[in-house]
């Protein structure tokens, strides 16, 4: 797989990047699930309308079937934005490394307080994804935000929390 364009593996022959935006991909997440696990750092799937499946699938093949959720994640990136891909954001509850969210137009759901323990997070994009809830109250853990889009969700709370994020401009 790594002499493929957008593939990138690890020594061990496992991908860890994907970057196969806007190639009209018409898949469910199911069926990549065998390439994907805690090795993964990348994930940019972004623009393909007729990408499915849910969110769970991006930690291994088998969310229920396996502890993987329950493992530390190494993702950094994870750009989904524009796809028919549903699930619950919980599976980012052990992704420490995360610094770019893109969920934008999915149909995504559950509690941002998932971002806690993402102290890197530069970008958390969730326009449009109405199930999105919670308090931006999490955004106190998060120094490094430069951008922030909650539109269209039931996002909540005080302002006077970005106080604590200073470097954040959207």
């Amino acid at each position: 797989l790594n002499r493929w364009d957008g593939i990138r593996c690890n020594e061990e022959e496992e991908v860890t990047h994907i970057n196969l935006s806007e190639i009209n991909l018409r898949v469910d997440l199911v069926e990549l699930g065998h390439i994907f696990g805690p090795q993964m750092e990348t994930v940019k799937l972004d623009k393909n309308a007729d990408l499915g499946g849910n969110l769970a699938h991006l930690l291994g093949s088998n969310l229920d079937a396996s502890n993987t959720w329950l493992q530390e994640q190494k993702l950094q990136t994870v750009d989904l934005h524009y796809t028919q891909v549903s699930g619950s954001i919980v599976v980012f509850r052990n992704c420490p490394f995360l610094q770019r969210v893109a969920l934008g137009y999915t149909k995504v759901h559950g509690d941002i307080e998932v971002f806690r323990n993402c102290p890197n997070l530069v970008q958390l994009r969730m326009y449009m994804c109405r199930g999105i809830t919670g308090d931006i109250e999490v955004c106190r853990q998060t120094p490094q935000l430069e951008w922030l889009d909650l539109t269209g969700t039931t996002v909540e709370g005080d302002i006077t929390v970005f106080s604590k994020t200073p470097k954040l401009q959207w």
